[in-house]
């Protein structure tokens, strides 16, 4: 919600890295069972913003 509902992804990266989450969280995973009823593409919105923990934090706005 941080980076796509708020354009803020340096507080989306403070909680990705509060909360430990992986650079790859769904790596291990062979199918996803979310499911949004609007199409939005949940897996890969998850691995859109995990790659966030990657990214040095003076390049975020």
């Amino acid at each position: 919600m941080y980076t796509y509902g708020y354009g803020d992804a340096r507080m989306a990266q403070e909680l990705l890295n509060g909360l430990r989450i992986a650079g790859d969280p769904c790596g291990g995973c062979t199918a996803c069972t979310v499911g949004c009823p609007r199409g939005f593409n949940v897996p890969g919105r998850v691995r859109d913003i995990a790659r966030l923990t990657s990214v040095p934090a003076e390049f975020l706005s």
